[in-house]
């Protein structure tokens, strides 16, 4: 299993506590034309964004750490708040049970644990709020 998958598994285990209606991969939001559906709010996307390797550890053997980055895109609305304020309360609560629920974990194969590494603010539009959570986690090549 991929920390991807992993990712998305861990996130569907606690589906309950966070409130996340739908849980996905990069394939699904790369699909997305628009918001996802209101009764699929709020919704959450795992994706790879970027790889750091470092130098090989080995003389004669083929060994790297690399800090792989994973970020999870959130969409969340409000129609009864037409400027999103409320969404952007609301989605506060969503990335600290999000957050809670991946840094400190360490996936099958990682070296260490998940950590939180930022976040930020993707765009309102069509009053859902959409922010990107950013972790690392650091695994293993060695062919």
């Amino acid at each position: 299993m991929t920390i991807l998958s992993q990712t998305i598994a861990r996130l569907q285990e606690g589906k309950e506590a966070s409130g996340l209606v739908l849980i996905e991969g990069v394939a699904e939001f790369a699909a997305l034309t628009g918001n996802p559906p209101r009764h699929l709010q709020p919704a959450g996307y795992v994706i790879a964004t970027t790889d750091r390797a470092g130098k090989s550890e080995l003389i004669g053997k083929h060994r790297q750490l690399v800090t792989r980055g994973i970020a999870v895109v959130l969409a969340l609305g409000n129609l009864r708040d037409p400027r999103g304020a409320g969404a952007s309360l609301a989605i506060e609560d969503l990335e600290a049970t999000v957050t809670a629920q991946l840094a400190g974990w360490k996936p099958t194969g990682a070296e260490d644990s998940m950590q939180f590494a930022g976040s930020r603010t993707l765009g309102l539009r069509d009053q859902v709020v959409w922010r990107q959570l950013d972790f690392t986690v650091r695994t293993k090549l060695q062919p």
